[in-house]
């Protein structure tokens, strides 16, 4: 229900899939990445100062991670 309810979103990337999960054998694992502009407005945007200057690094290590992550999974899978 919570992954349906963003499907009308209209974000400019909209990537959602299953994988076999390494862990345990029946086990799958879902991965849903949603990217577009924010329109939320002042208030929601992020802190100010030092704690929001770091959370503001944060945020792009971790978008930099995932495309990572999917771009080496793309070439495993080619290779």
């Amino acid at each position: 229900m919570v992954f349906g309810e963003s499907t009308g979103a209209g974000h400019m990337v909209d990537l959602r899939f299953d994988t076999p999960s390494l862990i345990r054998k029946n086990m799958r694992l879902y991965m849903v990445i949603l990217s577009g502009l924010d329109s939320r407005g002042g208030k929601r945007t992020g802190k100010r100062g030092l704690f929001g200057l770091a959370a503001h690094i944060f945020k792009r290590l971790v978008v930099a991670l995932v495309v990572l992550s999917v771009l080496l999974a793309i070439l495993f899978l080619l290779t």
